[in-house]
């Protein structure tokens, strides 16, 4: 009895110090200004599929033009090229590209 307490004791001063650990990189993360809220990450990432999605969608409205108009490696250079465009647009955002206004900003712990 005694051990399963001492264990249950141990377990949790475990998870404590897991999440105070949590919590400190937070910290570092908002005064560093790397911390973005949810919403312009979802308002960033849909900038990017609008502008993804056009050219996705005109890949196959080209391939005629191409087919007629080219040899086998142009064809295969040219849809590299537009998938790569097309990609591009979809790399992840990072923290430098939402504007600041957007950077949480917590209050101190010792603000009230």
């Amino acid at each position: 009895m005694g051990d399963e307490i001492t264990d249950l004791i141990d377990r949790e001063k475990t998870a404590h110090n897991n999440l105070v650990a949590e919590l400190n990189e937070i910290t570092v993360a908002r005064i560093a200004g790397k911390l973005i809220t949810v919403e312009a990450a979802e308002k960033a990432m849909g900038e990017r599929i609008g502008a993804a999605r056009p050219k996705l969608l005109s890949i196959p409205g080209g391939l005629a033009r191409l087919v007629v108009a080219q040899d086998r490696d142009a064809i295969i250079q040219e849809l590299r090229t537009a998938i790569a465009e097309a990609a591009d647009a979809l790399r992840p955002i990072t923290a430098d590209e939402v504007t600041t206004r957007d950077i949480i900003r917590l209050p101190d712990e010792h603000e009230d």
